[in-house]
């Protein structure tokens, strides 16, 4: 692995110390590349708490609106933003995702193993989506019952992922997560790596 992404909650260990977190990542190697946060944007109430740290027309609407202010906010920092549909979320099906997109700029981030468990074909969906890709998760899964897996051992079509990130001329991160495993992390980390190194370099791969 060349680079790491963060959660919120770890960045904020940081906060007001970014030599420490500087230093960690220096000493692992690793490039930090993403940030990952959730925020309730469907809920006025709370929108400008939760911009500091859903079932109607109106509620995409007003995330939409939320979602552009995120991106703006964004590119004040030299950053990119970029919205990634979730389980339990207002945005988990393809048909809530078209419902979303054409109402904001934000980036969009797919997650293969959300996505999948939501219904859709990741594939499909980064085709669908040709000018908006800023992010990739590589995530596997098993759908029935659902259970997330190291890259490789789930039901995913990670060589159709990988033509369709080439053929919209994707040239970003790939970064790879596991939403839960019961072994140990660093077990999980080397299968997924030793997968993905050998699908990126198999004879007929896109990107």
């Amino acid at each position: 692995y060349e680079g790491v992404e963060i959660f919120d909650g770890n960045l904020m260990d940081y906060a007001g110390r970014p030599e420490g977190l500087r230093s960690l990542v220096g000493d692992s190697g690793l490039e930090p590349v993403g940030v990952y946060t959730g925020a309730n944007f469907g809920y006025d109430e709370i929108r400008r708490d939760e911009m500091h740290k859903v079932r109607s027309d109106t509620d995409y609407v007003r995330l939409a609106a939320a979602l552009d202010e995120v991106t703006d906010l964004a590119e004040e920092h030299g950053m990119q933003a970029c919205y990634h549909p979730h389980l339990t979320t207002i945005v988990e099906t393809p048909d809530e995702l078209a419902r979303l997109m054409p109402h904001t700029r934000i980036g969009f981030c797919p997650d293969t193993g959300h996505l999948a468990a939501g219904g859709g074909d990741p594939a499909a969906l980064i085709r669908a989506y040709p000018d908006r890709i800023r992010h990739v998760h590589l995530k596997d899964a098993v759908l029935e019952p659902l259970s997330f897996t190291p890259l490789g051992e789930g039901e995913l079509d990670f060589a159709d992922v990988m033509a369709a990130l080439g053929e919209v001329g994707y040239d970003g991160w790939l970064t790879v997560e596991l939403d839960e495993y019961a072994g140990h992390p660093r077990e999980a980390a080397e299968k997924s790596k030793a997968y993905l190194d050998h699908l990126i370099t198999a004879p007929d791969r896109a990107v």
